[in-house]
């Protein structure tokens, strides 16, 4: 039988230039370590767009763009496969920092061997050496066959490039939906922030910029974008849309001609991580300059401040203004009196944008203000606004895995216990609604399950007594239904979870002490978190008792099914710094009359010592 390669396969689903810069790093790949190439071009079915009521404001990314619109029939019998399906999930960062060579070994990601990903390869690899590898992609670019329109876009770009004698520098300011949709607002938290950039940081970023030197803006906010340039009249600016003279082109047309356009630039200055710009800089030879790098923290705050209230920009903008300086200022450690201060500006301007609310709420907690979160939820409920800020604390991404704020989750786990469950009705209602989304949410997200989900179904099924009660007291105008997770249904659910290896250790004890004292984000928490680790430690011990008997009256029912893979990956994962570190705390625990305790913050800065000089990192 004639045993055939294996493939690296290109099969992203989301935007152009992601799914293109994936397309390449495959085609790298396969011409690197000699397997098979191949891409899978398919309309994304839950596609976002589907959900955007905003479109009108800003040109938007087109994920459902046919693949005969973007290459030649030849290329796509060639290379296309119809029986692979599409994911934006790769496993690529589980090998950082290891030799490319490993994706010839098996065991392979998947039977066909691997999946590509759209990031810099160089930044994953330690042998990928950037100069050949963007020398690799620039030469993948030019084989591939692209349709006849697409050709036609590629040639006029060029030929506006060409009309720049000296070259130019262009600015590539994201914003989109991340601005004005609900869904980058939800995201705003985890990543999409950096994704986009401020119109005011970049206005006085621009200052910077030799005068001599031509600058092309790149944009998908034309309005925001052509404020700028009449701001900066010193400057010469252009912006790229105002370059294309052929108004037949298609809107995925322009995106094309933006990206050939840009990639001939001598500097790309660009935000956290867009596909738009960094497959620009794959196809050409511009030096890439991240704005959130190049500039300090404290320069990124004074840029945004110094024209915040000068610039005309629609209140879309300046909200997510102010919601990057509030982020500036935590990541600086500003005082939170400060860090309200950008929130509630943020909220004057977007009023229905709930992020600021329930980032206000998370920096209460930190502060263990208790009162005025309760004055907060409190006053959501009585404007008619709860399930708006539900809709934005519960919204989930599938095809991501996870809920898209699960980072305010940890407050309501970190802070709450039967005592101030009792005490505090409004913040125990919005406890028990994020416990049992994550109940009926389980069959969707088991395999993404963090410890985070795993303890608050242990909190909605150990104070169900009390949740029970506040409804029928205080919340009975709601008209919530309370449902019960009764003991079988929670077993299930912990059976389940034991069979995955994740699971299995983000559910031990040492992950549990280690993920607490990790999230413990000041003195006070930190202080609250070791008050009540004898009472975490007893639960436990309660769980595993319980969970015993419970395997022992099922006969065997239930068992635990695990193999030889199973433990090499929970070896591999007992590696986790929220486990390690909670080994330690363990060790520290039990020592004799506790006097490990003194050993600890030496042990504890030996573990992150060694994992910055050695990396290890899951």
């Amino acid at each position: 039988m004639k045993r055939y390669k294996k493939m690296i396969i290109s099969n992203r689903d989301d935007g152009f230039g992601e799914r293109m810069c994936s397309l390449l790093n495959a085609m790298y790949i396969s011409k690197i370590l000699n397997l098979r190439f191949g891409f899978v071009w398919k309309k994304k079915v839950d596609s976002l767009l589907y959900e955007y009521t905003e479109t009108d404001k800003y040109l938007c990314c087109n994920d459902c763009i046919d693949k005969n619109d973007i290459f030649h029939e030849d290329f796509i019998k060639k290379f296309h496969r119809d029986d692979i399906s599409s994911s934006i999930r790769h496993s690529f960062f589980k090998i950082k920092g290891s030799s490319i060579q490993i994706l010839k070994n098996k065991p392979y990601e998947y039977s066909f061997g691997w999946q590509s990903c759209q990031e810099d390869l160089s930044l994953i690899f330690n042998d990928v050496k950037e100069q050949q590898y963007r020398k690799i992609l620039r030469e993948s670019w030019k084989e591939i066959q692209f349709s006849s329109r697409v050709n036609r876009v590629i040639s006029y770009a060029e030929n506006i490039s060409r009309e720049f004698k000296n070259g130019f520098i262009a600015i590539h300011i994201r914003s989109g939906d991340i601005v004005f949709e609900f869904k980058g607002h939800s995201r705003w938290l985890i990543f999409a922030a950096y994704k986009a950039v401020s119109f005011n940081l970049v206005a006085s970023m621009i200052e910077f910029i030799s005068n001599s030197q031509d600058i092309i803006i790149f944009s998908d906010d034309i309005e925001s974008a052509r404020i700028i340039k009449n701001h900066c009249s010193k400057k010469n600016i252009f912006l790229a849309q105002e370059l294309l003279n052929d108004k037949t082109f298609s809107k995925d047309e322009i995106d094309i001609f933006e990206i050939v356009l840009m990639s001939k630039s001598l500097e790309i200055y660009h935000s956290g991580n867009s596909g738009f710009s960094r497959l620009a800089y794959f196809i050409g030879t511009s030096k890439s300059i991240c704005i959130y790098k190049y500039f300090s923290k404290i320069q990124q705050y004074n840029f945004i401040l110094n024209n915040i209230k000068i610039l005309d920009l629609s209140k879309k903008q300046k909200a997510y203004s102010y919601f990057m300086l509030f982020i500036f200022a935590r990541e600086m450690r500003f005082s939170k009196e400060r860090q309200l201060y950008f929130l509630e500006q943020g909220s004057k301007e977007d009023p229905n944008n709930q992020i600021f609310i329930l980032s206000q709420i998370e920096i209460y907690f930190i502060m263990r203000n208790y009162k005025k979160i309760e004055h907060l939820i409190q006053s959501i409920i009585n404007r008619g606004d709860l399930d708006s800020f539900l809709k934005m604390l519960l919204t989930k991404s599938y095809d991501l895995g996870c809920y898209d704020n699960f980072v305010l989750f940890n407050s309501y786990l970190l802070n709450m216990n039967e005592k101030l469950l009792n005490q505090y009705s409004y913040i125990s209602l919005i406890t028990y609604l994020i416990g049992q989304d994550i109940y009926i949410n389980f069959d969707k997200f088991k395999n993404f399950y963090e410890n985070m989900h795993i303890c608050f179904l242990e909190l909605l099924f150990r104070h169900q007594d009390i949740f029970s009660r506040i409804l029928k007291k205080y919340f009975f105008a709601l008209k919530l239904d309370f449902k019960e997770l009764n003991t079988e249904d929670y077993f299930k659910i912990i059976v389940q979870l034991k069979n995955n290896p994740e699971a299995r250790i983000k559910n031990s004890l040492a992950y549990k002490l280690g993920y607490g004292f990790i999230k413990s984000k000041n003195i006070i928490q930190m202080l609250f978190f070791l008050y009540n680790m004898n009472s975490v430690i007893a639960q436990h011990k309660e769980n595993i008792t319980e969970f015993g008997k419970f395997l022992k009256n099922k006969n065997n029912t239930y068992r635990l099914k695990r193999n030889k893979n199973y433990y090499i990956e929970v070896k591999r994962l007992r590696n986790h710094l929220s486990y390690l570190i909670g080994v330690e705390i363990i060790n520290s625990h039990n020592s004799f009359f506790k006097l490990g305790y003194l050993l600890l913050p030496g042990k504890l800065m030996y573990i992150i010592i060694k994992r910055k000089i050695y990396g290890n990192r899951i």
